[in-house]
C-alpha cells in the first residue's frame, strides 16, 4: 500500500499528442492529474496531449528542469479567475453569471485539490 492518497502522487507523467509531441510532466503533489493537457507543439489549448505509455513512476525528490511543465496545486484566486473567464464568455452580467462563477470556481478549485500547471522557471500556464 502506498503512503500517498493518489497513484500519480509525485510521479513523472508521460503525455503524447497525435502531432508527435511527447513530454514528461512532473506532478509535484499528492493529487490527480488531467488525462489531457494542451500541446505546446501544435497549439497549447488547441491540440491535446493525452496521458500515455503508462510508464509513470513516483519520484518524490525530483527536481524539474527549466522549461519542464509541472502539475501543481490550484490557487483559489486562479480558480476564480479561470471561472470568471468561462462565465463571461457564456452568460450576460447579472446574478446568473455570478452564480455560475461561484459554481465553476468550486468545481475548478476542488478545495485545493484541483490541478494547475506551471512551467518550471517561468510561472503558471493555463491547462
Amino acid at each position: 500500500m502506498s503512503e500517498y492518497k493518489h497513484k500519480e502522487a509525485f510521479a513523472l507523467m508521460h503525455y503524447a499528442c497525435p502531432c508527435g509531441h511527447r513530454e514528461v510532466i512532473w506532478n509535484e503533489r499528492d493529487g490527480v492529474t488531467p488525462f489531457t493537457v494542451g500541446c505546446p507543439s501544435c497549439g497549447d489549448g488547441v491540440g491535446l496531449a493525452h496521458h500515455s505509455l503508462w510508464l509513470d513512476r513516483c519520484v518524490p525528490d525530483y527536481k524539474p528542469h527549466p522549461g519542464q511543465r509541472v502539475f501543481c496545486a490550484m490557487p483559489a484566486a486562479r480558480a476564480e479567475s479561470l471561472a470568471r473567464k468561462i462565465a463571461e464568455s457564456r452568460v450576460r452580467p447579472g446574478k446568473e453569471r455570478e452564480d455560475l462563477i461561484g459554481y465553476l470556481t468550486d468545481d475548478i478549485w476542488r478545495n485545493g485539490e484541483g490541478p494547475d500547471i506551471r512551467i518550471e522557471g517561468y510561472g503558471m500556464a493555463e491547462i
